[in-house]
């Protein structure tokens, strides 16, 4: 009987994941990518992520990022939870939010559990950050939070004497949450009886808990991992006894923290090298009557290399409390089927799994063993072979049927009658296994709104479409008139893979888009009947200065009907060095992109690789580009000749260029964002880029990806790892926009789409978001600003203390990054501002009314 009704409930469950996708009609079939997915494209992106967050030696931005985010949720937690219109930037300025999706295509999952008091219900922890309740039987989806920046790789449940908490990991920090994931605190941990700072937690690994225990490795001062436990629910931990580190016998590193599912036993593995490098894995057992939190050594498995290992346990059959192991190390794998006493190597791992990957056995059943690459990697037979079920390409041929590339957790679950189901998931959503044919089926086709947008960008031809480029689920088009403008749309994936920088020639006749390292699609002929292209080409870059990831891109108009955009390089020369701006053109005679080096090399001129680029709406001649290093050209040629911006970044500042804007009202005005963690994030020139002033008060420590301004400039929209921000022409500062609503994450782009009135932005990880404004009302008209009061300040430079001569009725001190640093009421005329604990630098002194709100502009204070 148990039988029947599990096969009825996969049956009901498979027939209901049909894919939600509906395809657009007319769309050109374009060939998938042969460079698939896997730890190389992981390690390029990686790279590329630690690139564009440049900042100053010692700098954390992880950690700023997460301070960000934290103090965005505080503020958040006991306001309304039903989404309306809201007021922003103090009140000036009044507009709402709207989800537009994908909802048919999901992102990136890496860890689910299942709540224990209510087998129905499993907790989802996406790439992006957020967290996701899941009716399982149902498969609908909802958001409980998208606030935090959560690591992705752990989410718990832990009993605690009054029912239990959610933990997760933020900033490498543990966090706990008490109402089931709606709000969140960070832990306490101490070290030998000492409260540890936050800022000396540096890394952690393989949390688990075992019982009403929490237990996790974290690294202290960037030195070594210690272990630690919790005994209330996750809202403290205390450190534990630690075996050496080195024995005369042998150095050790902690690789792994394990508890088998449902056997309150905790084991955790070390990797070991003797004087004369021979190589062993350590495996220990927690003592759990030791009041310290001793470990008792079990087992020394000798392995071939220095590698990380993991292991992983269920009961062996026929046995009450005797385990079988699985250790991987490398590729090796090693089982024991006597509670670790004794061991024997398997035949080697075709592949080493990934980082994130434990090696996996399925409780109900210790033959089942698994793993998780690029594919997922699955053994009957007590790991003797394996076999994967679906080649990750074919996921794009069915993407209902077949696993998406990248593994990350496997995870049974049982349900009310006791019935065990297996699920995995995976960089594109959440799989079951269908027992007759050994298939996993998607069950995320709908609901689960975690995509990862690299870019979106609305179609210049056909207002209604979007166009949208991500990670893991390629190429996508949403349709606002699927379910109405203001509701969250389906989407349709094009075609597979990484996708990003989107751009238009000649109004939408053609568009182009940018695969990783340098590949180009082109699409050109719109048909305005069928609203759809007719025509597609593929060209890819291959040079020795190739862009980390994935290459900026821009097309700008032309008078000559040619369809032209510009890469960054690399260059067309496969064997050439150097950075150069590479110029694209679609020959629609012979269906070929022509690819052609523009003559100015960047790295020559010691300015590094090129990394954002634009030209002038005004003057499409005009082109702007800034490199990796902070340095910024201008070009009135269309890039033959180039001049180097005079006095912008000062020795030692550490800009990233990732985003220009230039006007669409004054010639010679425009804006760069980028790095901000070691100086201001966004500059701005008023005579074409030959010098800058910061534009950043407002704004926290964050990066700026994109930038876009309404049609008169009276607002500056930033796309930010912050979240997003508008920066209010009369008012001359940035404002949070996020509000109640929006989620807390990564807003890599951002377009202003005048037909609708809204601002478009794209995160990384909940999809397309727009912004409608309803209504601005500025204090000020763009000729009327405030004029600064009339403030003396002196000394100037000043140290110590400053005297401030003035009409106000208080001072705000504040820094480059428009961080106030202390504000004081005014005492009369002259006002003496102490400066003992402000440290060296230059600052703005900004004078206030009687409400302390800004009454004129900032001026320039040094600080010595």
């Amino acid at each position: 009987m148990k039988n029947l009704a599990l096969f009825l409930f996969l049956s009901l469950c498979l027939a209901s994941c049909d894919s939600a996708q509906v395809q657009p009609d007319n769309l050109l079939s374009i060939p998938a990518e042969p460079m698939g997915e896997g730890e190389e494209n992981h390690e390029y992106r990686e790279a590329w992520l630690e690139a564009i967050h440049r900042a100053a030696p010692g700098t954390d931005w992880e950690k700023l990022e997460a301070e960000n985010a934290m103090a965005r949720h505080r503020k958040r937690k006991n306001g309304p939870r039903k989404k309306s219109v809201e007021t922003f930037a103090d009140g000036l300025l009044s507009g709402e939010w709207f989800e537009r999706g994908s909802n048919t295509i999901a992102g990136s999952i890496h860890d689910v559990i299942q709540d224990p008091e209510n087998p129905d219900r499993l907790f989802i922890m996406s790439a992006g950050g957020a967290i996701w309740e899941m009716d399982y039987p149902k498969q609908e989806y909802s958001l409980v939070n998208h606030d935090i920046y959560f690591s992705r790789e752990y989410l718990g449940l832990v009993p605690t004497t009054t029912g239990r908490n959610l933990i997760a990991y933020a900033d490498n920090r543990p966090m706990y949450s008490e109402d089931d994931g709606l709000t969140w605190e960070f832990a306490t941990v101490s070290l030998n009886g000492q409260t540890l700072r936050p800022e000396q937690i540096t890394r952690f690994f393989s949390p688990q808990v075992v019982g009403n225990m929490a237990y996790a490795s974290m690294q202290v001062d960037r030195l070594r991992y210690l272990l630690f436990q919790s005994p209330d629910g996750g809202r403290t931990y205390t450190s534990m006894n630690t075996p050496a580190e080195a024995t005369p016998d042998y150095v050790q590193t902690i690789t792994h923290l394990y508890s088998p599912v449902g056997i309150n036993r905790l084991f955790y593995a070390t990797r070991r090298t003797s004087p004369n490098l021979t190589f062993s894995i350590g495996l220990y057992e927690l003592d759990q009557n030791s009041p310290n939190g001793d470990f008792t050594e079990l087992a020394n498995i000798p392995v071939d290399a220095d590698l990380r290992s993991r292991i992983t346990a269920t009961n062996e059959p026929g046995t009450v409390d005797s385990l079988r192991f699985y250790l991987q190390s490398g590729q090796e794998l090693h089982r024991s089927d006597d509670d670790g006493g004794t061991w024997s190597r398997l035949p080697d791992l075709e592949k080493v799994p990934w980082r994130y990957q434990s090696i996996y056995v399925r409780p109900s059943d210790p033959d089942f063993v698994a793993w998780g690459a690029v594919e997922l990697w699955v053994s009957r037979d007590g790991g003797q072979t394996f076999y994967f079920p679906n080649e990750w390409f074919q996921n794009r041929e069915d993407p209902v049927k077949y696993l998406h590339a990248d593994i990350m957790r496997l995870l049974e679950v049982e349900d009310e009658t006791g019935e065990k189901q297996m699920l995995v998931s995976n960089h594109g959503g959440l799989n079951q296994l269908n027992p007759t044919d050994s298939l996993w089926y998607s069950i995320a086709q709908r609901g689960l709104n975690v995509a990862q947008y690299y870019d979106v960008r609305t179609n210049p031809r056909n207002p209604d479409e979007i166009f949208a480029g991500s990670q893991d689920q390629g190429f996508q088009v949403l349709n606002d008139l699927e379910n109405g403008a203001e509701s969250i749309t389906g989407g349709y994936k094009w075609f597979g893979g990484d996708f990003g920088h989107i751009d238009f020639a000649n109004e939408g006749e053609a568009m182009f888009t940018v695969y990783p390292r340098g590949v180009v699609y082109g699409f050109y002929d719109w048909d305005d009947a069928g609203k759809y292209y007719n025509g597609f080409d593929r060209y890819e870059l291959n040079s020795p200065d190739e862009f980390i990831w994935i290459n900026p891109l821009m097309s700008a108009p032309r008078t000559d009907g040619q369809l032209v955009a510009y890469l960054a390089g690399g260059s067309a020369n496969s064997e050439r060095p150097g950075s150069f701006l590479v110029e694209l053109k679609l020959n629609r005679a012979i269906g070929e992109i022509e690819a052609t080096d523009l003559p100015f090399d960047f790295i020559d001129a010691a300015a590094g690789k090129l990394s954002a680029m634009t030209y002038s709406p005004l003057n499409p001649d005009r082109f702007y580009v800034a490199t990796e290093e902070g340095n910024f050209f201008a070009s009135d040629d269309r890039g033959q000749t180039w001049d180097r911006t005079l006095n912008f970044i000062p020795e030692g500042w550490y800009l990233y260029g990732q985003a220009i804007h230039a006007s669409k009202t004054e010639a010679e005005t425009v804006w760069l964002g980028g790095s901000g963690y070691s100086n201001p994030p966004v500059w701005r020139s008023k005579d074409g880029g030959d010098n800058f002033e910061p534009i950043s008060e407002g704004l926290p420590p964050t990066v700026v990806h994109g930038l876009a301004s309404n049609e008169d400039e009276t607002m500056l929209f930033a796309a930010t790892e912050s979240g997003p921000f508008v920066y209010l022409e009369s008012e001359e500062r940035w404002f949070d926009l996020t509000g109640q609503f929006a989620p807390t994450m990564r807003y890599y782009s951002v377009e202003f789409v005048p037909e609708k009135g809204i601002a478009r932005f794209g995160t990384y990880g909940r999809g397309a978001w727009d912004f409608r404004v309803d209504e601005l009302v500025s204090l000020f008209g763009p000729d009327t600003a405030p004029a600064a009061a009339p403030i003396a300040i002196y000394p100037n430079p000043a140290r110590g203390q400053v005297t401030l001569e003035g009409e106000a009725d208080g001072y705000r001190l504040y820094d480059i990054a428009g961080r106030e640093i202390v504000r004081t009421k005014a005492r009369g005329m002259k006002t003496e501002l102490s400066l003992q604990d402000v440290k060296a630098g230059l600052y703005f002194v900004q004078p206030l009314d009687e409400n302390g709100q800004p009454s004129g502009l900032g001026q320039r204070l040094i600080v010595e």
